[in-house]
């Protein structure tokens, strides 16, 4: 049975649940594969064509967000605008999805009238497949994390005893950060607290022994509406992220997150994106120079760097993008009526 929401009905919007789709990831590519993927194909068909008969829709754009091994191929009805498709990592590295993620993606790109990418490296990437690609970077609620720095809040019960000072990371705790930099961290600087707060999903940690570290606080998964007032009560933050064929694709949420706080960042270079924040963060080569870049940032920072990072993550709110996706939309006129 399909499930219909409209939670912000002053914005317009309809979430819609569909039933659930065969799990068909682990198979092989073949026949067995295609057939299964049909039916899936179907399964969501049937979802979309329910919505659009109970809220009377007679024109909508198709976005597919990062997901090319759902609704492959389009049923007669399905007639789009048009059909944007959007990735956001190299997907030919991310783990599960790599198995057939990467041949499905090029025929995604290859149908889509045009393509939305988050980073210059997947920029390149696309357009050796289509001309039709355009970056539009990740962003941040610029305002709601720029509200906590003048807001009065307490600190969260996991620091609330803690009187150092506080070097601190927010986002998901999996493959793509460099737990070797993360312990050297904590190791050279044992009179500060190192903050990870996210949800865990790797074994490295463990592995690592940083779990165990007397100055490293884990919190777990937080609300998105909680992570402004652990950003408050950071004195420096950190991007840790490996340097690889994965990474060399990211264009991070947290970075604009950090800098609407206004707070000092440290970050390896992974990404090309990452570089362009070159003049108002501190890009770290090696352990050694990230870890003398966070008591730097620490002991330099000022009010008025505070302001400037603030001014700078500005730039990069939802709204802008939102400016830029209508402007690519409207500009390619000669897709309407493609269907």
């Amino acid at each position: 049975m399909n499930r219909f929401e409209k939670p912000f009905p002053q914005r317009q919007l309809t979430i819609i649940y569909p039933q659930m789709i065969l799990p068909i990831n682990w198979l092989s590519r073949g026949k067995l594969y295609d057939y299964l993927a049909n039916i899936n194909d179907w399964i969501i068909a049937r979802s979309i064509k329910a919505a659009i008969r109970k809220f009377k829709i007679s024109e909508f754009v198709y976005i597919n967000s990062y997901n090319p091994l759902c609704f492959q191929k389009f049923p007669k009805f399905f007639k789009p605008l048009r059909y944007i498709y959007q990735t956001v990592d190299n997907i030919e590295e991310s783990k599960y999805v790599n198995k057939h993620g990467g041949y499905l993606e090029r025929r995604a790109v290859e149908e889509a009238d045009y393509t939305l990418v988050t980073s210059s490296e997947l920029l390149r990437k696309i357009q050796k497949v289509s001309a039709n690609a355009y970056l539009i970077p990740n962003a941040a609620e610029i305002q709601v994390f720029q509200k906590s720095v003048s807001s009065p809040a307490e600190k969260p019960k996991e620091i609330a005893h803690v009187h150092n000072r506080i070097i601190g990371y927010v986002g998901n705790l999996d493959f793509r950060l460099d737990y070797r930099l993360i312990k050297n961290i904590a190791l050279n600087h044992p009179e500060k607290i190192l903050l990870l707060v996210g949800p865990v999903n790797t074994d490295e940690i463990n592995i690592m022994g940083i779990d165990v570290l007397e100055n490293v606080l884990m919190t777990g998964s937080k609300k998105y509406s909680e992570l402004p007032v652990y950003i408050k009560y950071m004195d420096c933050t950190i991007i840790p992220f490996k340097c690889n064929e994965l990474t060399k694709s990211i264009y991070p949420l947290k970075i604009n997150e950090y800098l609407a706080c206004g707070k000092p960042v440290v970050s390896t270079p992974f990404s090309e994106d990452i570089q362009g924040f070159a003049s108002i963060i501190y890009l770290s080569e090696n352990d050694r120079n990230f870890i003398e870049s966070i008591d730097h940032a620490i002991a330099t920072d000022t009010e008025i760097k505070t302001k400037e990072r603030m001014e700078f993550a500005s730039q990069n709110n939802w709204q802008n993008r939102i400016d830029l996706f209508w402007e690519i939309y409207h500009s390619n006129t000669r897709f309407y009526g493609r269907r």
